[in-house]
């Protein structure tokens, strides 16, 4: 392969161009939401993040606790997330489902003894603000899946044919020693090797660059180019590769909302009109409690009593007075705190339920029935269903396949023995939380069945009306219940043949009578 600098170089100068009338909302969203990030435009001093705009942090709260509910949801702490079965052209029948089952735990493992879930956190808070990005790679002996978050900020997106992201354009700040370490075929320009000879920590600036090849459609193929980024010669490659096949990309973006633009559009960008209310409320609410605090003041002007000399802060202060002056007189602010409290109490509520926090009331009051629960905990799923098919779609779907190519490949099986996950040979079913939250609707509606029908025909006419053989493993499968936990009709059977049979050793019911002869 023989990577066309020029171009991409164009092509990441573009990226940066479509995304640029959108650099002040972003650094907006990052100011309220993501205060202690790297953005565009930010104000340092020694490296920290400078604040002095922001007054309230219920958007930071709400937005990292909207993060971590999405990657419970679609990544569970202590469940399986997923599992592979076999698709319609599959074979092997029960030693194909062994496999599956063994390959499915691996990937799983290898995941979450990673760094994934810090990874994937910080790029759930991106998700919140619109669209999140991070990067799967091969790793080592030890951790053979590195993980890396890429902030919005430094993540330039362009989109392809089919309305997907089909390229990642990604500038970074290296130390040049390093740049040998991270691309093991990089071929140093002459300006970075006498900097690698002479002052190794030196930083420079380099630009990744992860493209889809869309000269072979029917194949899956990405190509990767690192190109310096520090005004030198837009001819030069510092390295390049290209991978092929399904799971060869290596980055994962996904959106909270399609746009068709840069980048998402997530509910930290919906909430801001209330974010920057809220913050400015905040403010003068601040602004008053200070005035509160100092005290106004006020005095005649007699000649004596120079305010500039007096400083309050000091204990024992001496205050000159002329003869039957009236010195310092305090002055009562005529303001009430009192709507700015009601105010801010509703503003917080709106940020809250734009980042689907779940309300279940206040903890001092009567606990809300299972049923209650169960409904809201439908309505939240109902209402990001849109938001977790992107997380279906463009995350969790391309990570297990992300993951299994860089087994397949680590392992140096690359086309033996390994099936495809293209829904036809393996599939990839979800089993997270969230799966199971959108199907309670259905769970509720049968309790609801189930209680009317007793009501109206009474507890035996309900258990004669529903085939409970049928009911039972179908809400274990709703509820995310392991099947081996349910026993099978030829179980059941058994059971009551013993159950039979220990009865009538106990004289409970009649011995079967004899065959006559």
């Amino acid at each position: 392969m023989a990577a066309d600098a020029k171009e991409l170089a164009r092509l990441y100068q573009a990226a940066k161009g479509r995304r640029q009338p959108l650099e002040a909302l972003l650094t907006e969203c990052y100011e309220h939401g993501l205060p202690l990030r790297d953005r565009p435009n930010q104000q340092a001093i020694g490296g920290a993040v400078v604040q002095n705009n922001v007054f309230d942090s219920t958007a930071a709260f709400a937005l990292q606790r909207f993060a971590s509910s999405m990657l419970t949801g679609i990544w569970p702490t202590n469940e399986q997330p997923f599992d592979l079965q076999a698709g319609s052209d599959a074979q092997g029948g029960r030693d194909a489902e062994g496999w599956l089952a063994a390959l499915t735990r691996t990937i799983t493992t290898e995941i979450n003894s990673s760094r994934f879930r810090s990874e994937a956190h910080a790029a759930m808070e991106d998700f919140g603000v619109g669209t999140g990005v991070m990067i799967a790679n091969p790793g080592s002996a030890i951790e053979p899946v590195r993980f890396e978050h890429v902030p919005l900020s430094t993540a330039y997106l362009s989109q392809g044919p089919d309305g997907r992201y089909d390229g990642l354009f990604r500038p970074r700040r290296l130390e040049v020693r390093h740049v040998p370490v991270l691309y093991p075929r990089a071929r140093l320009p002459d300006r970075w090797r006498d900097l690698l000879d002479t002052t190794p920590e030196e930083k420079v600036q380099v630009v990744e660059i992860c493209t889809r090849d869309w000269g072979q459609p029917a194949e899956e193929v990405w190509q990767f180019a690192v190109l310096p980024d520090d005004g030198g010669s837009a001819e030069e490659v510092v390295a390049e590769n290209e991978w092929r096949g399904a799971g060869s990309c290596p980055f994962l973006a996904w959106d909270f909302e399609r746009s068709g633009g840069a980048f998402g559009r997530g509910p930290m960008q919906v909430a801001l009109p209330d974010i920057r209310q809220l913050n400015k409320l905040m403010e003068i609410r601040l602004e008053a409690l200070d005035m509160q605090l100092t005290g106004v003041w006020q005095y005649d002007d007699d000649g004596v009593l120079n305010p500039d000399t007096v400083d309050l802060s000091v204990p024992g202060t001496l205050i000159p007075r002329a003869p039957g002056g009236k010195g310092l007189e305090p002055l009562t602010p005529r303001f009430d705190l009192r709507p700015a409290e009601t105010e801010a109490e509703r503003l917080t509520g709106v940020i809250k339920g734009a980042f689907y926090i779940p309300d279940l009331g206040p903890t001092t009051k009567t606990p809300m029935s299972a049923t209650e629960v169960m409904q809201r905990t439908a309505d939240r799923a109902e209402a990001l269903s849109s938001a977790y098919g992107s997380l279906l779609v463009d995350f969790l779907f391309p990570l297990v396949r992300r993951v299994y190519w860089i087994l397949r490949h680590h392992q140096g099986q690359a086309g033996a023995g390994w099936p495809r996950l293209d829904g036809r040979q393996v599939a990839i079913r979800p089993l997270a939380p969230l799966t199971r939250a959108m199907a309670q609707g259905e769970v509720l509606r049968f309790t609801q069945f189930t209680a009317v029908h007793q009501q109206v025909a009474g507890p035996q006419a309900t258990l004669l009306a529903v085939n409970t053989d049928a009911a039972t493993p179908w809400l274990a499968d709703r509820l995310g219940i392991d099947p081996s936990l349910i026993r099978t009709a030829a179980e059941k059977a058994a059971m009551m043949q013993q159950g039979m049979a220990l009865a009538q050793q106990a004289g409970m019911l009649p011995q079967p009578e004899a065959p006559a002869v």
